[in-house]
């Protein structure tokens, strides 16, 4: 499961916001694991909705075969997308152009 928090006073504390990800059946393929690996997120600062950063959050699926997912949150983290997962690759990064526009970088394994 991916959770975030939110830090509103310069990192001093964190207040649980939301959950990006939970892994369901036949994902996140780790032995023993049912979490996502190796989350990257971006913030969204040119397009906001209602004055909020729209976020990006990808991460890694394992196993013979990894692959990986991206999921938006559109209210600063609050809430996120079902999700885009299982797209051929392997260890996502994630980065928002000053333009708005959503780049993945990922390692081919095809």
């Amino acid at each position: 499961m991916n959770a975030y928090h939110r830090s509103t006073n310069g990192g001093q504390t964190f207040a649980a916001l939301g959950t990006a990800f939970t892994c369901g059946a036949g994902q996140c393929n780790f032995t023993g694991a049912t979490i996502p690996d190796q989350e990257h997120i971006a913030a969204d600062r040119a397009n906001q909705v209602n004055n909020q950063d729209q976020v990006y959050s990808v991460f890694r699926n394992g196993g013979a075969n990894p692959t990986w997912g991206i999921t938006c949150s559109t209210d600063g983290g609050a809430t996120w997308s079902a999700g885009n997962v299982g797209i051929a690759g392997d260890f996502p990064r994630v980065a928002v152009g000053q333009d708005g526009f959503v780049y993945v970088a990922f390692e081919d394994t095809g």
